[in-house]
Formats: structure tokens, sequence, C-alpha cells
């Protein structure tokens, strides 16, 4: 029999067979339901909280429109930062309240700044001028100071600059018949946000390694997908068994298509639900389509060599499920064991869906 022609019976057989009509529909209706049912909305604050308070020098907090210029340049940072910032800063006006929040752990620290502490650093106090309350949980208690550290450097650099062209530099006697001092401040500022002097381009950051809701959802399905589809060909094998009662049908073509012809089928639908559900594909759908074609292969070559080992068929009955748990258990489906345990590296080769996840 030409096996072409074979292979389309058999395509057409299990389109009409009722239990595979129904996996025919219900991947679709699934690539169609999950992006609704996973939210997707990034409005919500994924952001670390950080709180501040200012203070007084007899360290009584102080009101927002009791703040001195320079401070209120700091906290107009630290409340409108970089958008894209780890961090998020909130500013108090009681003591209590700061305390309460760092030790609930709604706060991952807390900053007592003073009201001079420019001045005080100004004139050269370097130490110990910001008392910091940190929560017992905290893990960012060092990155968040970075944070405030970049924030002060953008308030005091300019401030500190003037300073040295008044008093220590060259320039010192043209200061301000030469240029004047808003002249400076407003030519430093410049320098400093076009990153001609110098700046920072971060990468690996922890924002960069934040797991999000929908990606835990999602993070499995790659891997059922490919479960799925080695399913699909071990149920084809069952058939071939059964038609390989009958002499004619007891050859190496016949068996290949009955083992590909719902391999074929689930891949196909296996595609459509990674071009539907968002967050699925890794944004090449060529690529996709030919992982998807050599992991097929894969199976076909596995389950031929299975078949060819095996020839009762109530053994494949017992090894197809084992075989099938293993995989979900030892290919990174939902883990990747070999993270873990060193031995799992080269034992998950051993279950093929790990092919189609590498």
């Amino acid at each position: 029999m030409n096996p072409i022609r074979l292979l389309f019976f058999r395509l057409r057989s299990l389109i009409l067979t009722p239990a595979f009509l129904v996996l025919l529909v219900a991947l679709p209706v699934l690539a169609l339901l999950i992006p609704a049912v996973v939210s997707y909305d990034t409005g919500v604050d994924d952001t670390v909280a950080a709180g501040y308070i200012i203070t007084d020098t007899d360290d009584e907090p102080l009101e927002p429109d009791e703040y001195k210029e320079d401070i209120q340049a700091l906290t107009a940072i630290l409340d409108h930062g970089d958008p894209d910032s780890l961090f998020s800063f909130k500013g108090f006006d009681d003591m209590n309240e700061v305390r309460a929040g760092v030790a609930s752990g709604d706060l991952e620290c807390a900053y007592v700044i003073p009201e001079d502490l420019f001045e005080r650093m100004r004139a050269g106090d370097k130490k110990n001028l910001i008392p910091v309350l940190t929560s017992p949980k905290s893990s960012m208690n060092a990155l968040v100071n970075e944070t405030v550290y970049a924030a002060i450097f953008d308030c005091l650099s300019g401030p500190i600059f003037l300073d040295y062209l008044k008093d220590r530099s060259a320039l010192a006697d043209m200061i301000p018949d030469l240029i004047s001092e808003e002249e400076i401040l407003e030519e430093q500022a410049s320098h400093q946000q076009d990153g001609s002097t110098f700046s920072f381009q971060y990468e690996n950051t922890p924002r960069a390694h934040a797991v999000s809701r929908n990606a835990v959802l999602l993070s499995p399905l790659k891997g059922l997908l490919a479960v799925l589809i080695l399913l699909s060909g071990f149920t084809g094998a069952l058939t071939y068994y059964n038609a390989a009662e009958h002499p004619i049908y007891a050859k190496f073509s016949v068996r290949v298509v009955m083992i590909l012809a719902p391999m074929i089928l689930c891949s196909l639908l296996a595609y459509l639900c990674i071009i539907f559900i968002p967050g699925l594909s890794s944004g090449n759908l060529l690529s996709e389509l030919c992982r998807l074609l050599i992991y097929q292969l894969i199976c076909l070559i596995f389950l031929m060599l299975i078949t060819t080992i095996i020839k009762g068929r109530s053994v494949i009955y017992a090894f197809m499920p084992v075989y099938l748990l293993s995989c979900l258990i030892f290919s990174p489906v939902f883990i990747d064991l070999g993270q873990f345990m060193p031995l799992m590296r080269s034992l998950k080769w051993v279950f093929v869906s790990s092919f189609y996840l590498m």
C-alpha cells in the first residue's frame, strides 16, 4: 500500500474518531481561553516599597511644607524617580508609622533623613548621617541604599561642583563675572543627564529576573504539549499492534504511518496553541515550527525503536504510563531537577520531551 495514501486515510480516520475529535476541539479552545483566564494586567504595582521621614535637628518629624529647598528636591526624586525602578518610596511624617511599616515587612527599609543633610555633607561630614530602619525579612536593603545614594548625588553634585569652582579652582576669581552660578549649575545638570560625564548600564537587574504570575501559569504548558504529542505517538503505536495482527499490515511503512499520523495532528494543534496563547512563543514562529518538526522526528525514532524491541502489546500498555509520568517528573516540564541534582542533567535526556524543551 502506498504510504502517502495510507497516511491520508489514517489522518481522515483520526479526524472522524470521536475521542480525537474532542481533542481537536479542546486544544484550540484552550488556546482561546487561556489569554482570557490569565490576567496580563501590568498595572499592578510590583515594586519593593521603602519609606523615608524627614526630621529636624532635634530628631522630630517635619511636615512636607517645612522641608528645605534641597530636601524638597531629594524627596521629589525619591517620590517620582525612574518609573522602571524596582523600588518605590513613600514619605512619612509619623515615626510610629515608619516603625510599624518596617516591623510588619510592608516596608523593606526606611530612612530617617535629617533636614540639614546637605549642609553637613557640603561641610565634609559624610558618615552615619542617615539612620536606616531595616525589616527583619529584608534581603534587598543594600540595593535600596544605592538608589538613595544616587538620589542624593543628583541633588548634591551640582552644589559641590559649584563650591569647588568658587573656592578651589583656577576660575574662582572669574565667578560670577565670567559666568554666573546659575549658568554653572545648568551646564553641570545638562552634562550629568546626557551621560557625557559618566553613566551606568545595568544588565541582569533584579526586575529582569522577576517572576510574574503569568510566567508561572504558562511555564509548564509547552512541556505538557510535548508530552501530549508523545502520548499521541504511543496511541499510534498501540493502533499498529492491532493492525499488525493482519500480515498485510505488519510492515515498516505501516508502522511509521500509524505512529506519525496522530503526532502530526497533535503537533498542528500544539502549534496553534503556541501562536494564539500570548507568552508561549519565543517570538519566532518559524523556529517554533522547526522545533516541532524535529521533535516529531525524535519521537518517531524513539517509538520505532520501542516497537521494535517490545513485541507484546500488553508490555507497551504497561510501559507507556510509566514513561509518560517519568517525562512529567524528570524532564523540565514543571521544574528542571538538573539545577539541583547533577545526576539529572544527564538522566533527563532519557526522556524525549526534554529535547523539545532544551
